[in-house]
């Protein structure tokens, strides 16, 4: 995951926004993805984004959408809020700024899958969808896949009101209670971490194979964009998974 440190983007956007639909100079926008992905070793052209929607739509992507969504915002897979792929040196990249990043790998299959966490998308199961498909699609067993839920609003800031707490209550009857931290007459914080670690084990994933980074973006914005905390006129930090061709990979390592 990129931090905000290390690009070219002014102002508000300082300096390594990845977003191109916030508000930033695109050839800024372009300037640092490029530069993101080869600290990377990742090809520029083999990067796929989407234009996300807060929703919990899943896309294979394969080497023939390699370059979508990598230089501008429109060009985006569309309706699209994860992504998962078994085709080598194919990076899928999502955008956040609060929202959490999910990202999934089962070593054994060989497939990788990346989800963009918002409480909407949540509500719809994105987290438990992305495993599902990669499931479905590429004949992955639960028990051998890790995943990571990245740097994102912690429930020590995501205060929520009432539209979220009673999506919530329909999404995950069972469990909402747990999701929601009361502080004080007529507040409710959110932890999304939680909503997504029990879809994820839902999904089948075993607990000690899940590890959550535990940074509230919110609480850190020297490091990270918060879209909550500097009232939504702020860049986008870039969460990326790919699978490394291991032979080519090693021989460039000894060149």
């Amino acid at each position: 995951m990129s931090t905000r440190g290390g690009g070219v983007s002014q102002g508000v956007y300082g300096s390594l926004n990845l977003g191109f639909h916030v508000g930033d100079d695109n050839g800024a926008v372009l300037t640092n993805r490029k530069r993101f992905f080869q600290t990377l070793s990742i090809p520029f052209e083999s990067v796929v984004t989407a234009q996300q929607v807060h929703g919990a739509e899943v896309r294979v992507v394969t080497e023939h959408d390699c370059g979508t969504g990598v230089r501008s915002w429109e060009e985006g897979l569309p309706q699209t809020d994860a992504m998962v792929t078994d085709v080598c040196d194919v990076g899928l990249l999502v955008l956040v700024a609060d929202c959490a990043p999910v990202l999934l790998h089962d070593q054994k299959r060989k497939a990788v899958g990346i989800a963009h966490g918002s409480w909407r998308g949540t509500a719809e199961g994105i987290a438990r969808n992305t495993v599902l498909k990669m499931i479905a699609e590429f004949g992955c067993k639960p028990e051998n896949i890790r995943a990571g839920i990245g740097p994102s609003i912690g429930p020590c800031c995501y205060r929520v009101g009432e539209e979220v707490i009673s999506c919530l209550k329909n999404a995950a009857p069972d469990i909402w209670n747990n999701l929601l931290i009361p502080k004080g007459k007529d507040t409710v914080f959110l932890n999304l971490w939680e909503a997504l670690l029990q879809q994820l084990i839902e999904a089948g994933i075993q607990r000690e194979k899940i590890e959550i980074a535990g940074i509230c973006t919110a609480c850190h914005t020297d490091l990270f964009y918060s879209h909550r905390r500097e009232n939504g006129k702020t860049g986008r930090n870039g969460a990326i998974i790919a699978l490394r061709n291991q032979e080519e990979h090693l021989e460039a390592c000894h060149e």
